[in-house]
């Protein structure tokens, strides 16, 4: 089981504490629309403050971190991988022109 973040109570938060929509598109490097979306399937932790979203820094650090190690353990081993040595190159080589074909 999954070890939980220790809520913070809204009135030990400081402003470092969350993260503007801005800021954290820019560390996904996607742009804040995708975001949106992303927040509307529940996809990414954040909080509503009214009509405004936050996302709690710690939250946010420890997800980036389970989506790292989700992407790492999907990755087929290189092992798996066929040896560089059994791929071929197929390219394209104009044939000359026939001596009889004249």
């Amino acid at each position: 089981m999954p070890e939980m973040t220790p809520a913070i109570r809204p009135s030990e938060m400081r402003p470092s504490d969350m993260l503007t929509p801005a800021e954290v598109a820019s560390a996904l490097r996607i742009p804040v629309k995708r975001l949106y979306l992303w927040v509307a399937a529940g996809a990414v932790p954040h909080v509503r403050l009214g009509r405004s979203i936050r996302f709690p820094r710690l939250a946010f650090e420890e997800w980036m971190s389970q989506q790292n190690q989700a992407s790492l353990t999907s990755l087929a081993p290189l092992t798996s991988l066929a040896p560089l040595t059994s791929l071929r190159l197929h390219t394209a080589v104009p044939e000359a022109p026939h001596a009889d074909a004249a």
